[in-house]
């Protein structure tokens, strides 16, 4: 493992506290940024971001954030082992951004497809509760005999 990994954290984070821990089990080598102490840093790191989550790990160049690349502290071990390896290889820029925009317009096609389903059943079961509903008949009362 030869790239640097940097964790931005914050002082209340829990899941900052079990990912320190955890890295330090696995002896991964860190630099904490408090995000209060580099302020300025963690503004930069938003903006490339745009997802300000804790703790978000920097290995090389590239981001980690939770939720987003891993779903807990385990899955966040694995990731770092994977981008600090030195078999890991970056791919290149354009053509990954080329796949992740045509993969997230697939799944944009496929939740628009589903979502298209769905309102169809919505439909279909909007007009049969409307076939059941029977107007109660009006009471007939003998005002005037």
């Amino acid at each position: 493992m030869n790239k640097e990994l940097v964790v931005y954290t914050s002082k209340s984070c829990s899941f900052c506290a079990q990912m320190k821990k955890q890295l330090i089990q696995a002896e991964i080598d860190y630099t904490e940024r408090d995000t209060q102490e580099y302020a300025d840093e963690w503004e930069v790191v938003k903006t490339m971001t745009a997802v300000p989550v804790f703790p978000t790990l920097m290995v090389g160049d590239e981001y980690l954030i939770p939720n987003r690349d891993f779903q807990n502290v385990k899955q966040g071990i694995q990731m770092v082992k994977k981008y600090m390896a030195e078999t890991y290889i970056k791919a290149d820029t354009e053509k990954l951004t080329r796949e992740l925009l045509k993969t997230i317009n697939a799944s944009i096609n496929i939740v628009a497809q589903r979502m298209g389903t769905l309102q169809n059943k919505v439909n279909k079961l909007e007009t049969t509760l409307n076939n059941l509903i029977v107007e109660e008949p009006k009471e007939v009362t003998n005002e005037g005999s």
